[in-house]
């Protein structure tokens, strides 16, 4: 290597000329204690230490530099990108260096701290729905912005740039080499632009065509292994597809790692190693380990730790303990938002969850169940609840449909979107799979196509005609289980309903459980783990937390119950409902107090019941 081209590490000794010169020239740190039980040296190369905090700084300031010298980018001209978090920091850093307005397409999923550093910088945030691995929808609002006005913008694209692979061919891949002294057994880094795998890759194959290089990827998303795509909690890694910077013919190998693995090695190199890092730095960490592992001849196993764990303090979707108090969870859900409703009619409804939830005085939610019972009675007499999103409401057969739904649909207090049950159903299995809409035959022909936007689409095979039924992303989930975990992980008894649909849509999940067991007893029967912990924001212990309803196997509903609260309504109408609320979720001081005015006998005999069902 000439003396021209080497790292230069005395940069930082004297003045640098803009912020933009504090790029690179990064520390590479062994680990000692995590690595006690592996025989190969475990490297990092801690890339928070730059302008700001995170590996992009090096491929964003490369890729302005590289299309100002070809003309691609002028003065007057906008910078336009996709990011799901870091890349777009980087982006609206350069851009504010450089002074060019800068507007950024990413998932609302992501972390709030990254879209507030963002904005600090001077960004235009515009947001796609989904999470992590619904990128495709935010390149594809990226492309209509584009077309839209050709020659306003410049888009650096780190997917497919080759200016950022180049750009670690010429930095990270010596400086590696460099701080290594040439040793370098493997190279592990988590598939996210592909530039840094691809970029350090051919460097150090040029300079040792030994070198192994494996990709890593979320278990739970696995294209290049299994061709398997799914949701995951590991930001910045995953994103749904795989990119055309990642040069696929420089693998050895592709290892996987859960999101679960990946945020326990983020907090044990925090407490083992003093290296507080972001959770996909804790999948390149667990992935080098198990390698480690898997070849104890290798010298060493060199890996990136992406950025600091101080943009991940309102990340939920992580692994960790995740119980909070029921007024706790219900404090998370905003004025204005959606709130979609596990279970179905009055079998395993969140009603502990919408009790104290109503007893926090919201407005303007809107409430979607597909099957509605008496909770939305109690939002909309409550003054909660502005609109609702159902297929049927009312408590069950016996009873009939909701009057007080009649009531203040017809007098226009309360907007009403009517869906077919299968229609529902399709809406929140297209948002848990990261889609704009699912074909289907369901409504057409009917009048429920002229709501909530309803449009066709002819099958390009038959040219048949089908309903375009529209994804369906609810704020939050409210979901009621038998069974949990500490870390979140639900399993649910009896049939499901929509709610692993409703948990996948939600960019909030908050769930209560009648029992919380140890992390051993659910991973006996995983096949019944229908909601994962990474997907859950707060989860508590309320034992009855769905009764008068049915917990399947916990307890049976009380149709006695029932038919008081609708004799009521029958005899004065929404005055007997704001009664019930009165009694039933303002006056008493806990949920504990709430299932008192039931009487224990009756919980009882509810319990005994349920087991005679289903025994």
């Amino acid at each position: 290597m000439s003396a021209e081209s080497r790292p230069q590490w005395d940069r930082y000794a004297g003045a640098l000329p803009s912020i933009a010169a504090a790029v690179g020239r990064t520390p590479l740190v062994r680990l000692n204690r995590i690595t006690r039980d592996v025989k190969p040296a475990l490297y990092v190369k801690v890339e928070w230490y730059g302008a700001t905090g995170s590996l992009k700084d090096r491929i964003y300031l490369h890729m302005f530099e590289r299309a100002e010298a070809r003309g691609d980018l002028k003065p007057g001209m906008q910078v336009l990108e996709c990011s799901t978090g870091n890349a777009g920091i980087a982006c609206a850093w350069v851009s504010a260096v450089k002074g060019y307005p800068c507007t950024i397409v990413m998932p609302e999923g992501m972390s709030e701290e990254r879209k507030k550093i963002m904005r600090a910088y001077g960004a235009e945030l515009i947001f796609t729905p989904g999470g992590e691995s619904d990128v495709d929808l935010s390149l594809e609002r990226l492309g209509q912005i584009r077309d839209a006005a050709p020659g306003r913008y410049w888009v650096p694209g780190q997917f497919d740039n080759p200016d950022n692979v180049e750009a670690h061919i010429l930095t990270t891949g010596p400086e590696l080499w460099e701080q290594t002294a040439g040793r370098i057994g493997a190279f592990v880094d988590s598939q996210g632009s592909g530039g840094l795998l691809t970029g350090v890759g051919r460097y150090l194959r040029t300079r040792d065509p030994q070198v192994k290089l494996y990709a890593v990827e979320p278990a739970e998303c696995a294209l290049l292994s299994r061709r398997a795509w799914g949701h995951h909690g590991i930001e910045g890694i995953g994103d749904g597809f795989v990119p055309r910077n990642l040069d696929v013919s420089l693998l050895t190998g592709v290892i996987t790692t859960t999101t679960e693995e990946s945020v326990d090695i983020a907090r044990r190199l925090a407490r083992e190693e003093g290296i507080f890092c972001g959770i996909s730095s804790g999948c390149n960490v667990a992935a080098a380990l198990k390698l480690a592992r898997r070849h104890p001849e290798l010298p060493s196993v060199v890996t990136i730790i992406n950025d600091t764990g101080q943009r991940y303090f309102t990340t939920p979707k992580s692994a960790g303990p995740k119980l909070r108090s029921l007024e706790e969870a219900a404090a998370l859900v905003k004025d204005g938002d959606h709130v979609a409703l596990g279970g179905c009619l009055y079998s395993r409804t969140p009603l502990a969850l919408v009790w104290a939830l109503l007893r926090r005085r919201p407005q303007r939610l809107t409430f979607s169940r597909n099957l509605m019972c008496y909770e939305g009675e109690w939002g909309m007499v409550a003054g909660a609840v502005d609109k609702l999103v159902t297929s049927w409401m009312g408590i069950g057969l016996p009873w009939g449909l909701s009057r007080i739904q009649r009531e203040f649909v017809e007098s226009g207090r309360v907007e009403f979107e009517e869906w077919s049950h299968l229609g529902l159903g399709l809406r929140y299995r297209a948002a848990a799979m990261g889609v704009p809409f699912l074909p289907s035959l369901t409504m057409l022909g009917s009048g429920l196509m002229d709501v909530g936007g309803s449009k066709t689409v002819a099958c390009p095979y038959t040219g048949q005609t089908l309903h375009a039924v529209p994804a369906l992303f609810p704020d939050v989930a409210l979901i009621h289980v038998q069974k949990a975990d500490r870390l979140g992980n639900c399993q649910i008894d009896g049939y499901p309903h929509m709610d692993a649909d409703i948990a996948r849509a939600a960019a909030t999940v908050l769930v209560t459980a009648e029992q919380i067991v140890s992390e051993d007893e659910i991973r006996l029967q995983g096949d019944r783990t229908l909601i994962p912990g990474f997907m859950v924001d707060a989860l508590a212990l309320v034992p009855y937390g769905s009764y008068p309803h049915e917990c399947y196997g916990a307890y049976d509903a009380e149709p006695e119950h029932f038919t008081t609260y609708v004799g009521g309504i029958l005899a004065r109408g929404t005055a007997a409902v704001a009664d019930y609320l009165e009694r039933y979720v303002y006056a008493p001081a806990a949920h504990a107090d709430y299932l008192a005015l039931f009487g224990e006998g009756r919980r009882t005999d509810a319990a005994a019941r349920a087991r005679m069902l289903t025994t």
